[in-house]
């Protein structure tokens, strides 16, 4: 009973002091916040807050400089005379204790700006406050604010709306292997940068047709029965020659009524001839001259049509005169070819009913051919009607068939989203045939001298092409180029790289790998 009554007093006492305690609360809770926001936002930035305290903490005894926010024994800009004492990274341009970017270890330790990772009073691009052992001291006495701008906004297909070279030009931290054997355990390969002969080229796969301007298919276009094939697959032709014959029951009567026509014409300029002797003389009245012209008229337009019915039946007109002098009737047509050719199909046998859409034969001329190619998306800006081609045919070894571009479709494929270029080659031996597959390699410019890498070289980082070029035996520096035209294994180089420099072929993935490593959380654009 005593704990519950002396309990039970205690509130009744402290009330005097509780308003006072929660009003101070009050202030306090929101103060610290703030504080604290600052603090985390600071230390995010880069920003050193309170060095001299904090660096002091992490590093034991050893004392740091805090207006620079390194150990007072490394900081060269307090103290000019160590610049000749210390070990230099001529590379970065600052003492080799300092250089996170050639030892990333460094930043568990020391503060570094976000956007290039190097301390920020030594940073060359955020302002630093110091000069290399060779150089003049700056005179500036702060850094300079990082503005890392606002971020790129994202296109439709979620890639960035802004140019890849505008994303991010800052330098890129160098790559440290561990030691020389872990260099050769990765099968790291070096080439040097050089200039050669470019041959641009685009090589897309292809399938051979024939021309189709120089192709043609045989019918009859009458209705009946084949009585004679004269050709078979594999016989050139010329133009004219009879293919086969067809007995066609059509045929006869056009030609019986082309023959009644003619007498029919005869008989009318025979009357139209005595009425006009009468009529000069008076004997009749001019109404029955007009009716003679008349009549001579339809008899000429009944003739017109009978010769073009048997025109149609591609019959020539001499034939069609022969017809008239010896009043020929035969229902036999003959079949000629329509062009100078190779017989490539036969569809026809002897006593075979046909239709005047039926197909007989196709006749192809086959000195030239044409390949159509399927042209990937990337590649079609290069690509123009009037280009040369080359075809080569596996089955072919050894051979190869020139052309040139003659068509590029303007749509693309939806199933394949490729492009359809049409190319016409020559085929002079007639070794290429129709439905052969290959490869067509199109030459798209004119070969010149430039500075290349090979494709194996380049690595795509933060939307932007990158070559590792080697600095030492461990040390390699990632350098971002301008690539121009592409040429079978190689790149062409536009700007970032010289003559001779070693850069990484065989193992540049690897690189790319330890690169992404130290751009993560970096606040760096990818």
């Amino acid at each position: 009973m005593t704990v519950n009554e002396n309990n039970s007093g205690a509130p009744r006492e402290g009330r005097p002091f509780r308003r006072p305690l929660v009003r101070l609360a009050k202030l306090l809770i929101p103060t610290l916040a703030i504080v604290g926001g600052l603090v985390a936002a600071a230390a995010i930035k880069g920003w050193p807050v309170l060095p001299s305290v904090s660096r002091t903490r992490d590093a034991g005894t050893e004392a740091f400089c805090g207006e620079h926010g390194v150990p007072e024994s490394l900081c060269v800009i307090c103290h000019p005379e160590l610049k000749d004492r210390l070990e230099w990274c001529e590379e970065h341009g600052l003492p080799e204790a300092l250089c996170t970017r050639c030892n990333s270890k460094l930043r568990e330790t020391l503060a570094t700006c976000a956007e290039h990772g190097l301390p920020p009073a030594f940073c060359p691009d955020c302002g630093r406050l110091d000069a290399g052992p060779h150089e003049e001291r700056t005179t500036e006495g702060s850094p300079k604010t990082l503005d890392l701008g606002p971020a790129p906004l994202p296109g439709q297909d979620g890639a960035s709306s802004e140019k890849p070279a505008e994303l991010c030009q800052s330098d890129l931290p160098m790559v440290k292997l561990a030691s020389p054997d872990t260099v050769r355990n990765a099968g790291l390969q070096v080439v040097a940068v050089g200039a050669r002969l470019l041959d641009p080229r685009v090589t897309c796969n292809g399938r051979a047709e024939f021309q189709q301007n120089r192709f043609a298919l045989v019918r009859p276009r009458v209705e009946g029965v084949v009585t004679e094939v004269r050709v078979d697959v594999g016989d050139s032709v010329q133009r004219g020659e009879v293919m086969a014959v067809v007995d066609s029951a059509q045929l006869g009567e056009a030609k019986a009524d082309f023959l009644a026509a003619l007498a029919l014409l005869d008989l009318a300029q025979q009357n139209h001839d005595r009425l006009k002797r009468l009529a000069d003389k008076q004997i009749i009245a001019g109404k029955a001259m007009i009716a003679a012209e008349t009549r001579l008229r339809e008899a000429r337009i009944s003739v017109d049509r009978a010769r073009q019915r048997l025109l149609n039946l591609r019959i020539s007109n001499s034939e069609i005169d022969r017809f008239a002098r010896e009043g020929d009737t035969s229902s036999l047509l003959p079949i000629p070819a329509p062009r100078d050719g190779v017989v490539v199909r036969r569809s026809v046998a002897v006593g075979e009913a046909v239709v005047a859409t039926s197909e007989l034969f196709a006749v192809a001329d086959l000195t030239t051919l044409w390949v159509y190619l399927d042209l990937y998306e990337q590649d079609s800006r290069s690509v123009r009607v009037g280009q040369p081609v080359r075809f080569q045919v596996d089955s072919l070894p050894g051979l190869s068939f020139d052309g040139q571009i003659t068509w590029v479709s303007p749509e693309v494929n939806p199933a394949t989203r490729t492009i359809r270029v049409r190319a016409e080659v020559q085929n002079r031996d007639g070794l290429l045939r129709a439905g052969m597959y290959g490869i067509g390699v199109i030459e798209t410019d004119a070969p010149s001298q430039a500075l290349v890498v090979p494709k194996a070289a380049v690595q795509w980082h933060q939307r932007q092409p990158v070559v590792f070029v080697k600095r030492g035996e461990t040390l390699f520096e990632p350098r971002r180029i301008v690539l121009g035209r592409k040429a079978g294994p190689f790149w062409e180089v536009v700007e970032g790289l010289q003559p001779g420099e070693p850069v990484v072929t065989t193992g540049s993935f690897l690189l790319k790998t330890e690169l992404m490593k130290g751009s993560i959380g970096a606040g760096c654009c990818e």
